[in-house]
């Protein structure tokens, strides 16, 4: 075994070169405890003495055990529980097998304050929230031990913890496990009262034990009728290696060989070490154990030799050797582990991993021939892909969401590479120009938003490795200058905070997962390693042009939204990256901008809003730390296209129909939404079951999927080359996909029925408020020009401003449908991940009860009600000239109710009242005293709707429990205030276009 400086020892980091052997996993208590219940029996003087086989790991565990009674907790607060629940039973193990004088009064005194420290442990702990693997067996297993000895514990999460464990155990049979290995002999000790340990004595070697688990083996000594000789020496040969200052410990794995050499080599390899830098005869002994160990197995690999195989293991070791320039067979890894859809770990798995897919597609991205392997890359790259899209990328074998991150990064621009140079060409374009890009971009943005002032991430070397590497194979891309810079900052810090900390950092940060969680010292040591040593591996893969942003228009843009009063606090921000991914938001925006409504075929200008869509949407998301998923992302900016869509077809387009064709239109609609036009409450049922247990949808929501069961021949003019804009079934096929598309998304479909006829109703409020408006302002425009300065709106909306800008003019904004569609998926975000978890998500909905429903309605008002005022500050011109009703076209903004008149208000100073008005209030002679006054007065009303908005919100974060859903909602509203204030500097809508 070499010893190599490890973080913590007050010795620089090693180099690259250096990594050729195997140190040791951290100690673990739990492990250890199970040691320390082995005993030998022997009769002395016809008296039968019991006393501890390995006396130095009740030492450690005494010695381990804090001030409050309670044992270490690793890298979660799951580690506390299982270590201390282990070394409670050890020692009152100990305490009836040796006797009341064994180790005297610590023994009794350790017992004593252990109970209530584990007391409190078990109470605070959330059982759903728990991730490792088979944790509900482990734990149900030492309960009832703990209980023979009449120990026992009670807990809210009780009932919870017992209905997992029988739900697992059910599907378990002793012959699982009594012939073939299994991933369940690795914990074969939560077992105990179950098995016949009898029949697991051909799983048991000298080198291996039983596993390679302390634990298992342990126990199988413990509990079998018969002593193995072969469990004792490998418990011994464990301890030996672990023996510490005269107390022993042992990991919680034992070898780990094959993984600890595998990752180290394959990773020092393929991040840019010369292969001649290792030394020949290193080399040598690596190459032919690597090699010998994958024989062993029928071309497949598990953390050790002898140890059952794995797809993670497997895939890591075939890369090494790959990268040792050996020739490598992926034919076994792929016909034994290969799924549907992904690569499972191991046989039987019940949740695929994230991390280890993302090793299987690094394998066969480094293969020789990666095109022979082009059906599974691909396979594996939608796998990962769509899993960080989604948010998914939490995985049970390492809790460090960096590491994860570097692994998708290192896949991604080796396929950038690849694709660049020739190879699988049989990628679509949407995967090499949209979706893995736009991964990257997302990647990098996220490492860049979470890295700390300090320069770490986690305050934490190995986490902190794993981000600068990240960057590293980032920086490998054709990037911008100013992108470049950015990254190369953080990645600067980043190793400059490693290079300092690592000889002082103790191991204090576990993030790789076993039954409890531990640290590699070697691995550790490697990727801090690798984090120094990466200027020499920036070569740039290729000259694609999918991370370069065009700068002009651009740059404008970011400088009028960098300006406005939601970002000017922040610290400087990676603008490029940020336009980066903006713009692969906008080529899909590009791509799908004609599925629902035909705009190119509408009388209107540019539509260039387009490109502030997504870059909205991802400024304000960097700003809360990047919350929302990349797909979360994606289906907000596709709807907020389609609301200016529909915006722009119901003004010009559904605006120009006759009286009885509106009729007809909203008759239509009222049969497709299923209620009555005068609001009535009542709203069937219209959409698919999802089996909630809330009653769903009848099946006539198929009528409103399915637009042919609608429209008569006369839709067909949609397809064609031109609108056929006077055609009441046209119109109406347009709307019902749009309707559709908001209708159908699957967590929309997935959303408690109530919540799905709210959104519903949402819908044809904002549709109807449209039909309204238009009406409104039709009657308007029939006003000669010279008097419309004259004409008291009040006449036509019936309605005085306060009511008409808190219906029709909040409604039609799309800012409350949007928030209700925003509001499933999110909640379709929260549920899933709680599903993950064994959780169920009270309601299926994230605003739980009364209270925090009524608030979030109450935010949504006043935000709608300040975004129609923002947009009519910022359109005065516009409206002007197409005659449409304006806020400040109410008789309270009229110069009488102002207390301005005439030569008054060409002289008075009404502007600069908001920090977000623009310095100059003229447009194009338009802003004269009496104008300049009513925006005034229109941004004061505005302001006061801003408070309650944030009043409102205050409010929701004491009374929500989910900061993670939280932080997503101050997203949507940063988003839908950031439009506004752009409308009172800028009017980005499309103007009508004569015809």
């Amino acid at each position: 075994m070499v010893s190599l400086p490890v973080p913590g020892t007050g010795v620089e980091c090693p180099t690259p070169h250096q990594f050729v052997s195997s140190i040791v996993h951290s100690p673990s208590v739990y492990d250890t405890a199970w040691l320390a219940m082995v005993h030998r029996h022997k009769v002395t003087q016809g008296h039968e003495r019991s006393t501890p086989l390995f006396p130095g790991c009740l030492e450690f565990l005494l010695a381990e055990q804090n001030s409050e009674g309670s044992w270490p907790c690793y890298g979660s607060r799951f580690d506390a529980i299982l270590n201390s629940l282990a070394a409670l039973l050890a020692l009152v193990t100990c305490r009836q097998a040796c006797g009341p004088g064994f180790s005297g009064k610590q023994l009794e005194s350790s017992i004593e304050v252990a109970r209530p420290s584990i007391q409190d442990l078990l109470k605070e702990w959330d059982v759903e929230a728990t991730v490792q693997v088979g944790f509900e067996v482990l734990v149900m297993g030492l309960l009832g031990q703990l209980q023979a000895f009449g120990i026992e514990f009670d807990f809210d999460g009780l009932p919870k913890l017992k209905r997992l464990y029988e739900q697992k155990m059910q599907k378990f049979t002793p012959d699982m496990i009594y012939s073939k290995q299994t991933t369940v002999l690795h914990s074969l000790e939560a077992l105990v009262g179950v098995i016949d340990f009898d029949q697991v004595k051909h799983h048991c070697s000298e080198h291996t034990g039983i596993m390679a688990s302390p634990a298992a083996t342990a126990a199988y000594l413990i509990h079998g009728t018969k002593w193995d000789y072969k469990a004792e020496l490998y418990l011994a040969k464990v301890v030996k290696a672990y023996s510490v200052r005269g107390s022993s410990s042992v990991p919680s794995a034992f070898p780990t060989s094959i993984f600890e050499i595998s990752w180290v080599l394959s990773s020092i390899l393929s991040n840019g070490s010369e292969l001649g830098s290792l030394d020949p005869e290193a080399r040598s002994k690596i190459t032919s154990f690597l090699r010998h160990s994958i024989q062993l197995n029928n071309g497949t690999a598990g953390f050790a030799p002898g140890v059952m195989s794995d797809a993670d293991d497997t895939a890591r070791a075939l890369m090494a050797l790959q990268l040792l320039r050996q020739p490598v067979d992926y034919d076994p890894m792929i016909e034994k582990f290969e799924g549907q859809t992904h690569f499972r770990t191991y046989e039987m798995e019940r949740n695929p991993s994230f991390s280890a897919n993302c090793n299987v597609l690094l394998a066969l991205l480094y293969s020789d021939d990666v095109d022979q392997h082009a059906t599974q890359i691909l396979k594996t790259l939608r796998f990962v892909l769509h899993q960080f899209e989604e948010n998914r990328t939490h995985d049970k074998w390492n809790l460090s969401l960096q590491y994860c991150t570097m692994l998708m990064a290192q896949a991604n621009v080796k396929i950038m590479q690849l694709f660049n140079t020739g190879y699988l060409r049989a990628l679509s374009g949407e995967l090499i120009q949209e979706r893995v890009p736009l991964a990257l971009c997302r990647m990098l943005l996220y490492v860049v938003a979470t890295q700390k002032a300090d320069g770490s991430w986690g305050q934490s070397v190995e986490e902190t490795s794993y981000s600068v590497l990240t960057i590293s194979w980032g920086l490998r891309l054709a990037w911008t200058h100013g992108a470049t810079a950015r990254l190369g900052e953080s990645l600067g810090r980043g190793s400059r905070y490693i290079r300092s900390h690592y000889p002082l950092e103790p191991s204090t940060f576990y993030f790789w997962v076993e039954k409890t969680t531990f640290e590699s010292s070697l691995l550790k040591s490697a990727y801090c390693s690798m984090a120094l040593n990466t200027e020499s591996i920036r070569d740039q893969c290729g000259t694609s042009d999918a991370f370069q942003v065009p700068g002009t228009k651009n740059a404008r843009m970011i400088r009028l939204l960098s300006a406005l009063s939601n970002f000017t606090h922040l610290p400087i921000m990676p603008t490029d990256l940020i336009l980066a991914e903006a713009s692969h938001l906008s080529r899909f925006l590009r791509r799908v901008r004609q599925d629902i409504v035909p705009r190119d075929r509408l009388p209107l200008s540019k539509d260039s809003y387009l490109d502030f869509i997504p870059m909205i949407w991802t400024m304000c998301n960097y700003k809360a730390g990047i919350v929302l998923p990349t797909k979360l992302v994606q289906d907000m900016v596709w709807l907020s296209l389609l609301n200016y869509q529909i915006d722009e077809f119901m003004e010009t387009v559904v605006g120009q129909l006759g009286d009885e064709k509106v009729k007809l239109l909203i008759e239509a609609l009222q049969e497709d939404f299923g209620h009555a036009y005068n609001g009535d409450s009542a709203f069937p049922a219209r959409c698919e079951p999802t089996g909630n247990n809330e009653s769903r949808p009848s099946a006539k929501a198929q009528k409103l999927a399915n637009e042919k069961s609608h429209m008569t021949s006369d839709a067909t003019h949609i397809d064609g080359d031109a609108l056929n804009t006077d055609s009441v079934e046209s119109v109406l096929a347009i709307l019902r996909r749009y309707i559709t598309h908001v209708r159908k998304h699957k967590a929309v479909l997935a959303s408690p029925l109530r919540v799905q006829n709210a959104l519903a109703r949402e819908l044809y409020v904002f549709l109807l408020a449209h039909i309204t408006h238009n009406a409104q302002n039709r009657h308007f425009q029939q006003t000669p020009g010279n008097l419309r300065n004259t004409v008291d709106c009040v006449d036509i909306t019936q309605n005085h401003y306060f009511k008409w800008i808190h219906t029709t003019g909040a409604d039609d904004t799309s800012c409350p449908v949007s928030f209700q569609y925003f509001a499933c998926l999110i909640s379709y975000h929260a549920s899933r991940d709680a599903a993950k978890l064994g959780k169920k998500q009270m309601n299926g909905y994230c605003f739980h009860g009364a209270h925090s429903e009524y608030l979030a309605h109450s935010l949504v008002r006043s935000l709608a009600v300040m975004c129609r005022m923002y947009n009519d500050y910022g359109s005065t011109t516009r409206d002007k000239v197409d005659a449409n009703v304006n806020s400040i076209d109410f008789s309270e903004f009229h110069p009488t109710q102002t207390g301005v008149l005439g030569e008054e208000a060409s002289n008075a100073n009404c502007s600069g009242e908001h920090p977000a008005e623009a310095d100059n209030l003229s447009e194009n002679g338009y802003a004269d005293g009496v104008m300049a006054c009513k925006k005034k007065e229109l941004m004061r009303i505005a302001e006061f709707e801003r408070k309650k908005m944030e009043f409102a919100l205050h409010a929701m974060e004491e009374v929500m429990v989910d900061k993670v859903v939280l932080s997503m909602l101050q997203v949507f509203v940063d988003v839908t205030d950031t439009f506004g204030l752009v409308y009172v500097q800028k009017d980005i809508a499309s103007s009508r276009l004569s015809t």
